[in-house]
């Protein structure tokens, strides 16, 4: 027997009635033959709890494939935003079934009436793992109190869930016909992962949203698109580079053809326990309209239902309060070029930001020569959002690689990806020999540095017309001490245990992997940054110049360790 499909099994309890047993059978040939004790009040617990059960058992290929599982607040959230009176609602890439629970429990909650197992027939889930489809139609079942209803009312039940919930790609074809017309309403958490060559060229061919080296989830929204029936919501959430990034101009262009409703954006919020740039994305087919933007000031998990539904849609929020930020956008985000990056408004974080520059004492977008960058990347790490153009006074303008020449003209320097070498660890690349003399040149033109700051930002126009450039700096330094210390930082145990401790077990990539700075963001720097700089550049330099030396990666270790108050007996052995 599978361990999952045992776990499980063991988890609901498996009565011996044949529907259920129809469904187990999924999971194992021979279901055990008893029967649970059921009530409607505890059903959607129990099933809430096997959710979280199959989250805590994903597997190394999962994570391998980019399946990220959907928390139940922000599964919750996201069927709050599915049409009240919706009669069919698909989930194409359905996973172990968190958002088709949510919007099941919304049912339960606007039509209390209805027995629940007549609210699964209004469900619809898809896909390409079996074990994933099998796991979903129990939980689905176990929600609804298949076990606790009669023999032919069972069977029906499970007849509707083995119909409705089945194994099949969504971006190719459809195992069932579904309502005339298209769904009233999708719900989808789709892969985050890049597609995979065998099937990239197909979906090219599929899809014109997919371009240049997109991920799944561009096509998915596409598809999303088509499914929906004319007026139908889609209610997805998704990485937001397709916001900005060059490959997702065909998206965006396709995007600006409907009605935009929401753009939501989670970078700043740990909904997920995996380290993602989100975004909530709504849009409804049908011609376009204006378009909220909406941050969270404080975790989406925090909020309550009542206060996201308020805001979530709502028109005219073009205010600050104590939950959010958001901005009512009448024109659309796109301008006169629905491919280009989009604009988005100055949000009350972007301002702070920028009075947190000034408190360093320096003119925004003042330049300075860096020629080093922490490593751990598959590029160095300056790659700035720049602007691009004129903008109206508050907006600002990500820009992407295909706009990164004109800022030579703009600012005089040019923001560069560089270094495209394999390292067996984390640390820096300076010396010529390692770069091609054209990108070493380009890694001598200044750069735009912020000390201080190391989250990804935006580029805008001040209120007052003068550009106040923000810029991306993924751990850079100012200078080649300074990158030295940082990329010894990141090589140390401490920081290695730190991060894996945050990060529920993942690492610090190691070689051309890409890792964000950003990653570290809730490990507690013990030190101003320039303390740390001159605790560990002597050491940084000597593993820059001898990456092999056990006994300066000891005496990294022991620096770190002293740094953050630790001793070896606080951190286990690698």
């Amino acid at each position: 027997m599978r361990p999952v499909a045992k776990t499980l099994r063991d988890a609901a309890s498996a009565p011996g009635n044949r529907a259920w047993g129809a469904l187990l059978a999924d999971l194992d040939p021979d279901p055990r033959g008893e029967r649970p004790t059921s009530d409607a009040g505890g059903s959607l617990e129990r099933a809430w709890r096997l959710v979280q059960l199959a989250d805590t058992l994903l597997t190394n290929s999962e994570a391998r494939e980019g399946v990220v599982y959907t928390p139940r607040r922000l599964a919750q959230a996201l069927a709050a935003l599915i049409p009240v009176g919706s009669t069919a609602t698909l989930d194409p890439c359905c996973g172990k079934g968190a958002l088709l629970l949510a919007a099941f429990e919304r049912l339960r909650q606007l039509e209390a009436a209805t027995a629940p197992h007549h609210h699964l027939g209004r469900l619809w889930g898809l896909d390409v793992d079996p074990l994933s489809v099998a796991t979903t139609r129990v939980i689905l079942a176990l929600a609804a109190g298949l076990p606790a209803l009669s023999e032919s009312e069972g069977e029906a039940a499970a007849a509707v869930l083995r119909r409705q919930i089945q194994v099949a790609d969504a971006l190719f074809a459809l195992p069932f016909d579904g309502p005339a017309g298209g769904f009233p309403a999708l719900i989808a958490n789709p892969p985050y992962r890049r597609a995979a060559r065998r099937v990239r060229e197909d979906l090219s061919r599929r899809y014109s949203s997919a371009l240049g080296a997109f991920d799944l989830f561009v096509p998915f929204i596409e598809r999303s698109l088509e499914l929906l029936a004319e007026g139908g919501r889609a209610v997805l959430v998704t990485s937001n580079k397709f916001l900005s990034a060059d490959y997702g101009r065909g998206l965006r262009q396709l995007l600006a053809q409907q009605h935009l409703e929401m753009v939501f954006d989670l970078t700043e919020d740990r909904t997920f326990e995996a380290f993602i740039d989100a975004a909530i994305t709504v849009v409804t087919r049908a011609e376009p309209q204006s378009t909220v933007f909406a941050r969270a000031k404080r975790p989406l998990l925090a909020l309550s239902q009542e206060v996201f539904e308020t805001f979530a849609l709502a028109r005219g929020l073009e205010r600050e309060d104590e939950w959010v930020v958001a901005e009512h956008l009448c024109e659309p985000l796109w301008g006169s070029t629905p491919s280009a990056p989009w604009k988005l408004g100055v949000l009350g974080r972007n301002r702070l930001i920028a009075a947190r520059m000034r408190a360093f004492g320096l003119t925004l977008g003042d330049l300075f020569p860096l020629r080093t960058g922490v490593m751990g990347f598959d590029y160095h790490a300056v790659v700035s959002e720049i602007v691009d153009g004129p903008l109206e006074a508050g907006e600002r303008a990500v820009a992407t690689n295909s706009v990164l020449q004109p800022c030579r003209s703009l600012w005089g320097c040019t923001p560069v990806k560089l270094a495209k070498r394999p390292l067996n660890q984390p640390k820096l690349t300076t010396k010529p020999k390692a770069l091609s003399a054209a990108a070493w040149r380009w890694s001598g033109e200044p750069k735009l540095v912020i000390p201080g700051v190391k989250s990804q930002l935006m580029a805008f126009y001040d209120a007052d017309g003068t550009l106040a450039p923000l810029v991306a700096v993924h751990g850079a330094a100012m200078n080649e001490a300074a990158g030295y210390s940082l990329a010894a930082l990141l090589c140390s145990r401490p920081i290695r245990w730190l991060f894996e401790r945050e990060q529920r077990g993942a690492q610090i990539p190691r070689g051309s992997k890409r890792f964000s700075v950003q990653a570290l963001g809730r490990i507690p720097m013990p030190c101003p940054l320039e303390s740390v700089i001159e605790a560990l550049q002597p050491v940084g330099r000597a593993l820059h110049a001898a990456p092999e030396d056990p006994d300066l990666w000891f005496a990294l270790d022991q620096r770190a360790l002293a740094l953050f108050g630790l001793t070896s007996l606080d951190i286990p052995e690698d």
